[in-house]
């Protein structure tokens, strides 16, 4: 490794370092349990974290890149505090209780997405499917690539129900599939 290589790698956290980490929109407590220079692929690159997320499984360990790793100090924690407030939306006092009520009530119920969606499983499949075609332009691969495809659409049908969806969105998918039996 030349002496240039050496100074480009430069961590900003150490391992057993207690820090903060974006997990979606909001901001956890995490320790750095190891680190890793990621150069292979060119999606991953940079300095990444395996971090361990405060008072979660260790099922929710990750990998995370540098810029969602965040340093102790009182200013992130501040702003950990203002996305949450912010996420959750702060609960205001109201002179009219039942429109209070009505307002913790919306806030509290999960909103659902009208089903069902257009494109559909099946249409961005298909849309990939021509891409892969245009692009590569082989018919050796065409089969192949059905048979993914094919397989891509099963797992997804299959999994929605049970692992893709939110518990209280399960209920409507349900009653959708009572709508559309023979619709994928």
């Amino acid at each position: 490794m030349t002496e240039e290589n050496t100074h480009e790698r430069k961590y900003q956290f150490e391992t057993e370092e207690k820090a903060l980490c974006f997990h979606g929109p909001l901001i956890y407590e995490a320790k750095i349990l190891d680190r890793q220079w990621m150069d292979s692929n060119p999606d991953f690159q940079g300095p990444y974290y395996f971090v361990h997320y405060k008072g979660w499984k260790r099922t929710w360990d990750e990998w995370v890149p540098e810029t969602r790793v965040l340093r102790w100090t009182e200013a992130n924690l501040q702003m950990q505090q203002n996305l949450k407030d912010y996420i959750h939306g702060k609960k205001r006092p109201r002179s009219d209780s039942s429109n209070a009520e009505k307002d913790e009530d919306y806030l509290n119920r999960p909103e659902l997405v009208e089903l069902p969606r257009t494109p559909t499983i099946t249409n961005l499949l298909e849309q990939y499917r021509k891409y892969k075609l245009d692009r590569k332009g082989s018919s050796g691969t065409e089969d192949l690539l059905s048979e993914i495809i094919d397989g891509v659409k099963e797992y997804f049908n299959k999994a929605l129900g049970t692992i893709l969806l939110y518990r209280f969105e399960r209920h409507q998918y349900a009653n959708i599939r009572k709508q559309y039996p023979k619709k994928e």
